[in-house]
């Protein structure tokens, strides 16, 4: 009877560790898209507009930086279309940098799938 105390008492031991290092691991998946959030709004500036870069950060995906231009272009055309500002976040390497409403690069970049 105690060996299956003991087997019963390391199977609850084992049970309980495996369920905390679950909630453990929900918590860092969490906390890892939150910083992939704040890093693209620490890098744009305002809250709704992104540079492409920053947003395929955030949205998880990988572009080409042969691709860059040609979404650039696409974002463009667009926001020509609907009149959108574009807005401008300051680089002290590269200038100002073009940063695009969210609402418009999620339109182009559905479009692109």
């Amino acid at each position: 009877m105690k060996t299956l105390d003991k087997q019963a008492s390391l199977e609850d031991i084992i049970i309980t560790s495996l369920q905390s290092l679950k909630e453990i691991r929900q918590t860092l998946d969490q906390q890892d898209e939150e910083i992939k959030r704040l890093a693209a709004k620490i890098e744009t500036g305002p809250v709704n507009y992104f540079m492409i870069a920053g947003y395929c950060s955030l949205c998880g995906l990988r572009v080409d930086v042969s691709e860059v231009y040609g979404i650039e272009q696409r974002v463009v055309w667009l926001i020509g279309n609907l009149e959108i500002p574009v807005g401008k976040f300051p680089d002290p390497d590269l200038g100002d940098l073009r940063t695009y409403r969210l609402d418009v690069l999620d339109e182009v970049f559905d479009s692109r799938m």
